[in-house]
């Protein structure tokens, strides 16, 4: 929002192609992590990010961000120790009428909407680098382990899995998390945590992350993101960060 109140807004065509979003990126990483379909930009961010209209091709409604990873170090009713890593994403999903998921809005769809999260891995693509304080994952690291070319979730088997179903023929291994509609803010956003506990078998897998939304009224109205990789090394194999006086 601009000093006088009003929303930066973009202009509507640019050499004849019209507006389909802005990018908002981390200014240091270039990495994006969020869309804003409104022209009017609306958007709340912090940091230090560049926000920049794009228009190119009709842009895909639905968005997952990278993951955002914490940590918690706490101990049980027993007084064991419980280490819970958590990977944090943003979901977004633009209707074309510019309807909304959350069912308390005027303009909500109907419940026929579901949507989620799919996290996948396989148990036989695993990093190879040991686990050590502070240690990090370069992006050398990373090319240890690797999924085949275009090894990728199809809608199908996705659409699959949201119901309930399971998949043969395939090491793959995969989670499914439901969002609640009545999650969504008033843009189609929301934050899914996914935790997991933290083991040398978690810090060494290679995870992708899907998001799906499915009109379950429309036979084609299952719709799915391509895979966000996501690793758990860095943040499993993170030291506890002291302050001193």
């Amino acid at each position: 929002m601009m000093p006088n109140g009003k929303f930066v807004e973009a202009p509507e065509s640019d050499n004849g192609n019209p507006f389909a979003y802005w990018s908002v990126k981390e200014t240091a990483a270039g990495k994006e992590i969020a869309k804003c379909f409104d022209r009017a930009f609306d958007l709340r961010a912090t940091g230090d990010i560049t926000v920049t209209a794009c228009y190119t091709a009709e842009a895909q409604r639905l968005f997952i961000s990278d993951a955002s990873y914490s940590r918690e170090q706490t101990k049980d009713a027993a007084g064991q120790p419980v280490d819970k890593l958590y990977a944090d994403f943003i979901l977004a999903y633009m209707e074309k009428d510019g309807k909304l998921l959350n069912p308390k809005y005027d303009n909500a769809v109907t419940d026929n909407y579901k949507t989620g999260l799919i996290v996948e891995y396989d148990p036989n693509i695993m990093l190879t680098k040991q686990d050590e304080d502070g240690e990090t994952l370069s992006d050398d690291d990373k090319t240890t382990a690797v999924y085949p070319s275009g090894d990728v979730l199809s809608n199908e088997n996705a659409k699959k899995l949201a119901n309930g179903g399971t998949l043969t023929g395939t090491e793959h291994r995969y989670f499914c998390y439901a969002v609640a509609n009545d999650k969504y803010n008033n843009h189609n956003r929301v934050d899914r945590v996914i935790s997991f506990i933290n083991s040398e078998p978690a810090r060494h897998l290679v995870l992708r992350a899907y998001y799906y939304v499915w009109n379950t009224d429309k036979e084609d109205g299952f719709e799915i993101t391509e895979p966000v990789y996501f690793y758990l090394y860095d943040i499993g194999n993170s030291v506890k960060q002291t302050v001193s006086e």
